[in-house]
Parts: structure tokens; C-alpha cells; sequence
């Protein structure tokens, strides 16, 4: 066995100078993974929240063309009674006119209606797509993250069980 001179005890120090420096390193990384975790967990919660507002927006508007279709309703027994008890055509002519315009407020109504539910079902498909694109992102971070941690963790472990057999 060789023993060990100056130069070669000197480049021992150097080494375990590094593999302390890069363990220290993988360390911080580890640290910093597990701060992005945290902060994806919150992120995650947060956009929870707002899938279940929008989800209790739509129950709200489900409710409102409840009552929309009830008035419909309303509006056509009343239609039914008022032919069944016309008497004139006078008055014909203008409960038709009557019937026409509420007709017409009724149909610019549904159309609004429909409007707004279409806009609050795209917002809510887009929502719905945004965490799930930002966490296949975070995700694929993590990966990346993880592997280039444990992968100098285990390069530093290996490097300080090569540095201890050699000094043995």
C-alpha cells in the first residue's frame, strides 16, 4: 500500500471540500422543492375555491330558467284563457298585440339569459383547463427538480463513501 504524501492528503481535502459544498447545495435545492410544494398546494386550494363558486353561479342560473320556464308556463294558461274568453275582436286585436310584445320581451329575455349561461359555462370549461395546465407544469418542475436533487445527493454520497475508503 502506498501511503499518502502531501500532495495526495491536500487533494483528499480538496475533495471533501467539494462533496461538503455540493451536499450542502442538494441540501438547499431539497429545501427549496419542498417551499414549491407548499406553495403549489396553496395554489391548488385557491383555484378550488373559485371551481366552487363558479359550480354555485350555475346552480343560481339553473334556478333563475326554473323560474323562466314557470312564467312560460304561466303565460301560456293564461294565453289559453284569454282566447277561451275573447268576446270581441277588438279586444282580440289587442290582447293579441299584448301576447306579441311579451312574447318578444319574453324571447329578448331567454336570449339574454342564454347568453350569460353560455358566457359563465365557457368561463367556467376555461377555469376548469387552468390549474390542471399549471399543474402538469409544476409537475413536470418537480420531476426536473427532484431528479437534478437526488441525483447530486447520491453524487455527493458517493463521492464522501469514495473519499472515506480511500483514507481508510
Amino acid at each position: 500500500m502506498d501511503e499518502c504524501n502531501p500532495e495526495m492528503i491536500r487533494e483528499h481535502e480538496r475533495r471533501i471540500t467539494e462533496t461538503e459544498q455540493s451536499t450542502g447545495s442538494a441540501h438547499q435545492r431539497i429545501n427549496s422543492l419542498v417551499d414549491l410544494i407548499k406553495d403549489f398546494t396553496i395554489e391548488m386550494r385557491s383555484s378550488n375555491k373559485n371551481i366552487a363558486d363558479l359550480v354555485s353561479g350555475v346552480a343560481a342560473l339553473t334556478k333563475e330558467v326554473s323560474y323562466v320556464a314557470k312564467a312560460s308556463d304561466r303565460h301560456e294558461a293564461d294565453i289559453a284563457s284569454i282566447k277561451d274568453n275573447m268576446e270581441t275582436k277588438d279586444t282580440v286585436l289587442k290582447l293579441y298585440d299584448k301576447i306579441e310584445r311579451s312574447n318578444e320581451e319574453q324571447k329578448k329575455g331567454q336570449d339574454a339569459f342564454m347568453n350569460l349561461l353560455r358566457k359563465q359555462k365557457e368561463e367556467f370549461e376555461q377555469h376548469k383547463k387552468e390549474p390542471a395546465e399549471q399543474a402538469f407544469a409544476n409537475q413536470k418542475a418537480l420531476i426536473k427538480w427532484l431528479l437534478v436533487g437526488f441525483g447530486s445527493v447520491l453524487l455527493s454520497i458517493v463521492t464522501t463513501a469514495v473519499a472515506f475508503f480511500i483514507f481508510k
